[in-house]
């Protein structure tokens, strides 16, 4: 990480969750050399078949028995298994609690938060993703991770930041569909690689937009911060 940082301090960037995403993944390409270390079901080469339909339903995986469509159940767990799911957690309970933690430290970040998952999960609901992907949140957490990033860290909050860091969650669902169809036939998963790279592509170019403030690594220690620019701005 720190190798990470000391390349990116020029630029005045986080190595944000890069490390974590590489390590793992090459801890997990390993995986296929070592007999004596197995992955499970979630790991696993899938070829890609493009003309293959798609269930775009909004529902769990096979054998849960609930709802199938836009109940307010479904809602519910796509948007909170959104929240849950930036620490692997697949669960509705799970993510209302982490939910409720981010609300304790940041207004800002809570609001983010359940907006990203919201609108990562109606992008990929607009665009006709997989139902089951979307109601377990797999379009949301890059999507909470990128609005928090955005829209309650890195910039100084205004309403140009606010429709910018939205711009950016919409951008991360995108990102996850393309990052998850190129690694399928490799059995890895995206991980957090499209929150990476779409904070990174969106914070780059801010420098040139007058609308915009940056606020500096040094600064992002609290969104008390964010509020105090945004007040003397």
């Amino acid at each position: 990480m720190m190798g990470l940082a000391k390349l990116l301090i020029g630029l005045d960037m986080a190595p944000l969750t890069a490390p974590f995403v590489l390590t793992t993944w090459l801890l997990l390409f390993a995986l296929y050399q070592f007999g004596q270390l197995h992955p499970t079901k979630l790991i696993g080469p899938m070829p890609v078949h493009p003309g293959a339909g798609i269930q775009t339903d909004l529902q769990g995986a096979t054998g849960g028995g609930g709802a199938v469509g836009l109940t307010a159940a479904n809602l519910a767990n796509a948007l909170f298994r959104g929240v849950g799911e930036v620490f692997l957690q697949d669960n509705l309970s799970t993510g209302v609690v982490f939910a409720i933690a981010i609300l304790v430290n940041s207004r800002v970040c809570f609001g983010f938060a359940l907006l990203g998952s919201a609108l990562g999960g109606l992008t990929a609901l607009v665009l006709g993703d997989d139902g089951v992907t979307i109601y377990h949140g797999l379009y949301g957490f890059n999507a909470v991770l990128t609005g928090i990033a955005l829209g309650g860290l890195f910039l100084v909050l205004n309403v140009w930041s606010m429709m910018y860091a939205l711009i950016g969650v919409m951008f991360s669902a995108i990102v996850f569909a393309a990052i998850a169809v190129a690694l399928s036939p490799l059995g890895m998963p995206a991980l957090t690689a499209p929150f990476v790279l779409t904070t990174w592509v969106f914070l780059l170019p801010t420098t040139s937009f007058r609308a915009l403030q940056r606020v500096s690594i040094a600064q992002c220690a609290s969104t008390n911060t964010l509020v105090r620019l945004a007040s003397e701005s």
